[in-house]
């Protein structure tokens, strides 16, 4: 047909593209926020064994490091800054390597049994993550 109509095709499809690590970022920084409520109200149980509630207490603190890394990214992508890539790139690794972190932990506390989803959630959150980095890579963001 026109050549007009296929252009402004591909660019949405662009621009739909170039959106996924900023959706990425809010849905992580959410679920962070989310965990750091619900474990602020676990970490008051006095029967809590000393490792798990140190488990409780690293993942709060991760939270809150992808929660302000988050942010800034977030920061940067609202004035379209061409750090929005790297800074991207430097907080999806953190979030991949702390998610990892925390499933191989529990591997080696007693309290925890090991299960699957857990595992599946960790290997989607990485899989997401580097998905928005090459996205965010190739888009010149």
């Amino acid at each position: 047909m026109t050549t007009s109509e296929d252009a402004v095709g591909r660019i949405f499809r662009h621009e739909a593209l170039a959106a996924v690590p900023v959706i990425w970022v809010g849905v992580i920084v959410f679920m962070s926020a989310r965990g750091l409520v619900q474990s602020s109200q676990a970490v008051f149980d006095p029967i809590l064994p000393s490792a798990v509630a140190n488990l409780i207490y690293l993942a709060m603190a991760s939270s809150v490091v992808r929660i302000l890394g988050g942010a800034y990214v977030l920061g940067l992508a609202w004035r379209k800054s061409t750090r929005f890539a790297f800074w991207f790139t430097v907080w999806a690794i953190f979030v991949i390597l702390s998610s990892l972190a925390f499933q191989v932990a529990t591997l080696f506390i007693d309290a925890f049994v090991a299960t699957l989803s857990p595992w599946l959630m960790t290997g989607l959150v990485a899989a997401i993550s580097i998905a928005g980095i090459v996205i965010a890579r190739r888009a010149g963001m």
